[in-house]
């Protein structure tokens, strides 16, 4: 049956899919508008240190008055659901101990993120990860954890990296070798330096615009520096087994047309160092000029041809190749972010299987300094003043004992780094004591065991 028939199904037995959502910004907001057309789902809770922002969304985006309500007792949530009412609190923890399926967790935070991940494995619950730091951070122990849990631990579909994980298993399970897999961005290697004071000239967006709201710097400035992408193919590295390219993210300038043409291996008149890699496609070349037919809001893989035969279908059925006839990709030219979030929702409660999870530990993201960092200074996280993400191999980053960007929330500087350096362990002072520290530690200890690899 398709999901949308099992779906209907639930619907009918009056016993929907019980969703939490955890962080209720834009993502879940797109989210929320779809969930409530959607027989079959129930959101019965949605958790939000700002609740009263969470009320107002949910306003924004089409529900109607009265069908949400704040939570304000301990066991509430359970009650309200009863009456077809969605919960909101401001205490993730206890939506997750409400009766909850599906727990969504959006809130872009790693170490919140680590906390809700597993507390919502211990309650059986199935996580879906649209806090792709969290996923990048520690992703591959905590799907190990939920699968020994029998729970689903999932990335977001309509999130890039589960989208480019649909296109990767669509070729392996037809046998195509994939060559190169990844998304479109807006890329200038100054941005890189970008911080949440210059984010909007960069953008174009007047102080005007953005005195109407709704716009967080830091989050937009994430998506600029090139610290987003580095997480997103972080996470598609690690749930496709493919080795991220050395020195990071390259960002070629490259149309929907030629895809196959620039993304093969140099001995093959392409870029790439190795095949069975990750890659963004920048929507501009280095001059600023606009890429013709760009791909900047969408996924792509390069897929080489196994036989000569395959290469013959592909030239009898119109399939566009390079020069060789042995490579060709097939792209989607946008994602729809939360309004495709019930996809994974439907695919993890109803047939039990995540819509592409970490499996591997093959990238890492490492911090890397905006400026000249002196000791005494505090790290602001991705998106701010002090550091961007590169991304790397993760042997490398064992060997050289790099700072992940999932501890650059409040380390402390603890002596010099010159802008453009990886910052590693003994430059900062990370807190020990949060349970994202901990997590992280084992899973490197495991790592350098030989597990989280592919056999």
């Amino acid at each position: 049956m398709s999901l949308h028939d099992l779906l209907l199904e639930r619907s009918a037995r009056g016993n929907p899919v019980k969703v939490g959502v955890i962080g209720a910004g834009k993502f879940a907001s797109m989210f929320l508008s779809q969930a409530r057309l959607t027989p079959g789902i129930q959101v019965v809770g949605i958790a939000d240190l700002l609740p009263e922002k969470a009320a107002k969304n949910c306003l924004s985006v089409g529900w109607p008055q009265g069908s949400t309500a704040f939570a304000e007792k301990s066991g509430a949530i359970n009650d309200l659901a009863a009456k077809k009412i969605t919960a909101i609190t401001p205490d993730a923890l206890e939506l997750i101990r409400a009766d909850c399926e599906v727990i969504l967790e959006i809130t872009g935070n790693p170490e919140a993120g680590t906390l809700h991940s597993v507390e919502a494995i211990k309650a059986g619950r199935h996580l879906v990860m649209a806090n792709v730091e969290t996923d990048c951070f520690a992703g591959p122990l905590l799907a190990e954890m939920a699968s020994k849990a029998s729970v689903c631990f999932s990335m977001a579909y309509g999130d890039q990296p589960a989208l480019i994980m649909e296109l990767i298993d669509w070729a392996r399970t037809v046998g195509f070798e994939v060559v190169c897999a990844g998304k479109g961005t807006r890329y200038q290697p100054q941005y890189h330096y970008s911080t949440p004071a210059t984010i909007w000239k960069f953008y174009g967006l007047s102080e005007e615009m953005v005195a109407t709201g709704g716009y967080n710097p830091q989050m937009f400035n994430s998506f600029l520096d090139g610290t987003k992408s580095a997480i997103e193919m972080c996470a598609v590295a690690n749930g496709g087994g493919l080795r991220p390219p050395a020195g990071g993210l390259k960002f070629p300038p490259v149309s929907i047309h030629h895809l196959h043409h620039v993304l093969k291996p140099k001995e093959d008149g392409g870029i790439l160092p190795h095949a069975g890699t990750v890659e963004c496609v920048a929507s501009e070349d280095r001059f600023n000029a606009p890429v013709h037919d760009d791909l900047r809001w969408g996924v792509y893989v390069v897929v080489g041809a196994p036989t000569d035969y395959v290469k013959r279908c592909f030239a009898e059925y119109g399939m566009k190749t390079d020069s060789t006839g042995g490579y060709t990709a097939l792209y989607r030219p946008y994602h729809f972010i939360g309004l495709e979030l019930n996809m994974s929702i439907a695919s993890v409660a109803l047939r039990g299987e995540p819509t592409g999870t970490s499996r591997y530990f093959m990238g890492d993201v490492a911090a890397t300094a905006k400026r000249d960092l002196k000791p005494g200074e505090v790290l602001d996280g991705e998106g701010g003043f002090t550091v961007f993400g590169t991304l790397m191999d993760s042997g490398e980053s064992l060997d050289r004992s790099v700072l992940p960007m999932g501890l650059t929330g409040k380390a402390k500087v603890v002596r010099p780094v010159p802008k453009g350096e990886i910052l590693t362990y003994s430059d900062v002072e990370p807190d020990t004591a949060t349970l994202a520290y901990k997590i992280r530690k084992e899973m490197e200890k495991r790592a350098r065991q030989g597990d989280f690899m592919p056999r």
